[in-house]
């Protein structure tokens, strides 16, 4: 059925029962402003019932509808819509968590990220990284090994010096600390190392024999020394030697000995003192270039001593020529060349026997015949009285092998040693 009445536009209703039947009414009213209602009245019904309403303003764009319902089956729905659109629904822009930062539509972290270092679109370089919102130049590769050394490139493996090894950062902007390294350090004189990685050991360490090592501390005490006879320049390394720091003030260094019978045929000045081991017991050495201005004669088996300081005169320069030089020499009466000092109770030149100190050979065996190596200086060229005698010797003993020292005329039956200073 259709009623209509003056100034309405119309309504309409609608009905159902609850076996499936419906009922509806529609109405419309017309006012000074647009403005449509409508309205439901639902019917209960066993299954359910169900309510809408939408009313529209007199704005076109705008409506509501609700839905409700009576049992816990029902829904209940309320929709409105406005001109501008607008919704409680998601915009779908991304949520991003700390410390990201949305940049153009993606999650970004500032601090690390090359294209958005520090804000967003702010890009850094191709060889750089960005590390904590900065922008760094690269400069190694992330992580990597690499050997390193700090010190003078020229010490690199030499001496003790040795390269070590640095670990890139994570970021490749730097390496760590140099690890393991050896670097250069002052010359220690405890060690045989080369410590300043300069290609000498224990240069400034050692001096040139016993009387600088006596200068240099006075109360340095008799005992093996180590010496070295030509600085550190030299080509000789340093070596020891036995220095006597007492007699005459010390400063004594020794050069040849005999601890032991003498080797007979032997050159008694035939090796350098570098050739000899201080342990030896017999070194037939002979003393180094240099100023020389003493020689210490040592019975070792008398417990007795002889110093001679040198005088250049023609004894004198005989003795120290050979024992420096190995210069040959065979004469008799040249005039005494007597020691400063002497604790020998035996009768020999320096005790003023046979006239003194007035005669010396040193002969590969020419010398009055003796016919093989030998040296011997004492008062006239035969074996007795003497200062020292070793090999070869002229009458009375007639053995290629004699020795003694600040000894009267006993035959090979004595030990001693010679020093210089």
């Amino acid at each position: 059925m259709l009623a209509l009445a003056c100034g309405d536009a119309g309504t309409t209703s609608a009905g159902s029962t609850g076996d499936g039947s419906s009922s509806s009414t529609t109405a419309v009213s017309t006012t000074g402003k647009p403005d449509t209602t409508t309205t439901g009245e639902p019917t209960p019904t066993t299954g359910g019932s169900h309510s809408a309403s939408a009313s529209s303003s007199g704005d076109p764009g705008s409506s509501t509808g609700a839905v409700s319902a009576t049992d816990p089956g029902d829904t209940s729905t309320t929709a409105s819509s406005t001109g501008d659109s607008s919704s409680s629904a998601s915009t779908g822009a991304p949520q991003c968590d700390p410390p990201l930062t949305l940049c153009a539509g993606a999650c970004v972290d500032l601090d690390f990220d090359a294209d958005n270092c520090g804000d967003c679109g702010s890009t850094c370089a191709d060889d750089q990284v960005c590390v904590l919102g900065q922008c760094e130049s690269l400069a190694c590769e992330p992580n990597a090994v690499s050997d390193c050394y700090s010190g003078p490139l020229d010490t690199a493996g030499v001496g003790l010096c040795a390269a070590g090894q640095r670990v890139c950062n994570e970021f490749g902007t730097d390496f760590g600390p140099c690890e393991g390294e050896v670097l250069p350090a002052p010359e220690s004189c405890d060690t045989p190392d080369d410590d300043d990685c300069d290609g000498k050991s224990n240069e400034g360490c050692y001096l040139a024999n016993c009387l600088a090592i006596k200068l240099a501390d006075p109360d340095a005490p008799d005992g093996p020394y180590a010496i070295d006879l030509d600085g550190d320049d030299g080509q000789l390394q340093p070596f020891q030697v036995q220095c006597d720091m007492t007699i005459a003030g010390g400063g004594w260094t020794r050069f040849n000995w005999l601890h032991t019978d003498y080797t007979a045929g032997q050159d008694p000045l035939g090796q350098i003192l570098p050739d000899c081991k201080i342990s030896d017991l017999q070194c037939r050495g002979r003393i180094p270039a240099g100023p020389v201005t003493g020689l210490l004669v040592k019975d070792l088996t008398d417990k007795a001593h002889a110093v001679w300081t040198f005088n250049n005169s023609i004894i004198s320069n005989a003795v120290l020529g050979a024992l420096q030089s190995k210069q040959e020499y065979c004469n008799a009466n040249q005039g005494a060349f007597q020691p400063t000092i002497s604790t020998s109770v035996e009768a020999y030149c320096g005790n003023g026997l046979e006239g003194g100190c007035d005669s010396f050979f040193y002969t590969s065996g020419a010398c009055k015949g003796v016919g093989n190596w030998g040296i011997h200086w004492d008062g006239d060229n035969a074996w007795c009285a003497a200062a020292f005698k070793m090999g070869a010797t002229f009458g009375g003993c007639g053995s290629q092998g004699d020795q003694g020292f600040l000894n009267e005329c006993a035959c090979d039956d004595e030990q001693g040693e010679l020093y210089y200073r």
